[in-house]
């Protein structure tokens, strides 16, 4: 084989191998789009938030209409690259082994994309092997992130941790990464959301005031390139919402906290208007994270109207927030006593879930009808409702 296939073959493997660098390996084929909050009046799962925030790197990396940009898997594979590599070498006789590890290495992602997490873990091994053949320590840190990533995905906390951090000692001390680099800040986020969903408060609020305190920095020394801006937005996003989670303890609001939340909130979005645009689907779920911390402080009115801006902008284009946004409104409608509203939004919200296949919002979306179905029939709302009709007649 000619030497400069070998070359050619080599340049895609560090290619790659930056690339995968800088992946959330989430599994977005059940959730493919960013997830807003549906929790705006109710007490913070610190655990479901963090997973949420988690799948919602997906969004910091570009949206539907442009998935080949950034650096996530779902940018990867439609982008052509993948399947492409794959197709390319068909011919067996002219495979290297650089060649085959770099088919490992996209079939392990292909197949947590697909959620076959074993199929997966197969291809990852082989490619460690392969990759200590080769005596590519570089790919074999690139590996472990991956395994890394997919831990944290199936919820294997413990793993993930323990790969993660030697992931980022290979990175800093193997592969002379500096501390403050992206890909870097980028697992630390990672490694302060499995702080908090273990338990372990301090370390997760230390790891992501770092994570901040690191891209507020950079940013202060000029350094505004999309990456860097879109990453302090995530981990602002998440510091957020851990003061949200302590604000809202046993169904007790800390209006401090929340307070603090909101600030937290309105730089994130102040980042992400810079990086990608006031009316990025980024942007929409923040701002309606916004409306969740108006609510929070009992401002519902102002939450709604919030909400109104939030689905204006998603009517235009992006449908697919339509139904989480709807249901939040719903939501917010019983809290003020709103009962038809609350039920005529709610099926709404039903019924943009359902074409969209937004599970949770469906979920939360029936919760609201029953609720707000059960008040109307209720001897109080018939007294009122009668009172009002006698009123204005």
């Amino acid at each position: 084989m000619s030497s400069s296939r070998v070359s050619g073959t080599m340049a895609r493997l560090v290619r790659l191998t930056k690339q995968i660098s800088r992946t959330h390996y989430v599994n977005y084929s059940s959730m493919p789009r960013p997830a807003i909050s549906q929790n705006p009046v109710r007490s913070c799962n610190i655990k479901q938030t963090i997973i949420a925030s988690s799948r919602k790197f997906q969004y910091f990396r570009g949206d539907d209409k442009n998935k080949g940009k950034g650096f996530g898997v779902a940018g990867i594979i439609s982008g052509g690259f993948c399947l492409g590599i794959l197709g390319f070498f068909e011919k067996k006789e002219e495979l290297t082994p650089e060649d085959e590890l770099l088919i490992k290495i996209k079939r392990s992602i292909l197949a947590i994309q697909e959620g076959e997490v074993q199929k997966a873990e197969r291809h990852l091994s082989d490619a460690w092997k392969m990759s200590t053949e080769l005596e590519r320590e570089d790919v074999k840190t690139q590996i472990m992130d991956i395994q890394a990533n997919l831990a944290l995905q199936i919820g294997e906390l413990d793993k993930a941790l323990r790969l993660f951090q030697l992931v980022t000692q290979r990175m800093v001390y193997h592969q002379n990464v500096e501390v403050t680099d992206n890909s870097v800040v980028e697992i630390s986020i990672k490694l302060a959301q499995i702080f908090a969903m273990k338990g372990n408060k301090e370390e997760s609020l230390t790891g992501f005031q770092y994570c901040v305190d690191t891209q507020r920095e950079k940013i202060k020394q000029g350094v505004k390139d999309e990456d860097t801006l879109m990453l302090a937005a995530w981990a602002l996003q998440s510091l957020a919402q851990a003061y949200m989670t302590e604000g809202t303890q046993e169904n007790k609001i800390d209006r401090a906290n929340i307070a603090i939340a909101a600030e937290y909130e309105h730089e994130a979005l102040a980042y992400v208007s810079e990086a990608v645009g006031q009316d990025s689907h980024q942007a929409v779920v923040i701002a309606s994270d916004l409306a969740s911390i108006l609510a929070l402080q009992g401002n519902v009115d102002g939450a709604l109207k919030q909400l109104e801006e939030c689905e204006k902008i998603a009517a235009e284009k992006y449908q697919y927030l339509r139904a989480a946004i709807r249901v939040n409104t719903g939501s917010l409608y019983l809290q003020k006593g709103e009962y038809s509203e609350a039920n005529r939004v709610c099926k709404e919200a039903r019924m943009i879930a359902g074409m969209y296949k937004d599970l949770e919002s469906v979920m939360r979306a029936d919760e609201c009808i029953s609720k707000s179905r059960d008040e109307m029939s209720s001897d109080t709302y018939q007294q009122q409702q009668q009172q009002n009709r006698t009123s204005t007649s």
